[in-house]
């Protein structure tokens, strides 16, 4: 039987400390965080402390990975010419960076679109590549809420921690893990089966 893959304390502090610290260039990171995470600095400050044997929540470790997302793509105001929409297609923001804007759709069960560019008649289609369309269908699955977050982590063979560090762009060259596809083909039989064991019911 495969190992299954988890994060220590350790681990999960250092990861904590990366994203907090990539929320702000200018002021205190770990106030910014408290408010986008609506919890109390101090709650922060143990999340971070290595004698504090609290650590983030998986969830709010996701919420914060989304923001720092969020933050990045405000940061490049030139080329911005990918749009990202919501589920019910309104308007989140724009980039030039597909990764990252592909996660940000994924987690609002949306999706990307290329912005027209009025005088250029050679502009391409957005690139996915196989390991980017990969972790979108992981993404995909997680929002959609038709598995629970524990039985898909027991198919991916990790804790909520590595689930993170697959679904992930940003921070991807320090914590990033590529899933397996054939364990999300597994993830996707499921929720077909599941549908029609509903709709026979």
């Amino acid at each position: 039987m495969a190992k299954m893959l988890t994060l220590t304390k350790k681990e999960i502090e250092d990861r904590t400390l990366y994203y907090i610290g990539r929320l702000s260039e200018h002021g205190d990171c770990r106030d910014s965080a408290a408010q986008d995470l609506e919890v109390s600095r101090r709650t922060v400050d143990g999340w971070c402390g290595p004698a504090d044997p609290r650590v983030i929540p998986s969830q709010k470790l996701l919420e914060l990975i989304t923001e720092v997302t969020f933050r990045d793509l405000s940061v490049l105001n030139y080329s911005k010419i990918v749009d990202i929409y919501d589920e019910a297609g309104e308007f989140l923001g724009a980039t030039n960076r597909v990764p990252e804007a592909l996660f940000l759709a994924d987690m609002q069960g949306g999706y990307i679109q290329r912005r027209p560019i009025k005088y250029d008649r050679f502009a391409t289609d957005i690139v996915i590549s196989e390991q980017q369309r990969v972790r979108s269908q992981l993404r995909k699955i997680i929002h959609s809420g038709k598995l629970a977050r524990k039985q898909i982590c027991s198919v991916m063979g990790c804790d909520e921690y590595r689930l993170i560090d697959m679904i992930s762009e940003v921070g991807r060259h320090n914590f990033g893990v590529q899933p397996d596809s054939f364990k999300i083909s597994l993830l996707e039989t499921y929720i077909r089966a599941q549908a029609v064991e509903e709709f026979a019911a």
